[in-house]
């Protein structure tokens, strides 16, 4: 497993076959960083935790999702 930290809320967690991001943030000072994932977690709409435009992902689950 590896646990990537790309500052402020933003993380991916990736396996072999499996990879997930979290919070990806925009406006924040810090560059964003565009990757991909099977899964997006966003905690809230706020700018900076809801960037999804720079994740390529299969699957959104946002707080709007009533499975999250």
């Amino acid at each position: 497993m590896l646990i990537e930290y790309f500052g402020h809320s933003y993380f991916k967690i990736s396996g072999k076959e499996f990879s997930i991001c979290l919070d990806p943030f925009s406006s924040v000072g810090l560059k964003e960083v565009k990757t991909t994932a099977n899964y997006l977690f966003t905690s809230h709409s706020h700018f900076d935790h809801n960037n999804v435009s720079i994740v390529k992902y299969e699957k959104l689950v946002d707080k709007s999702d009533n499975r999250f």
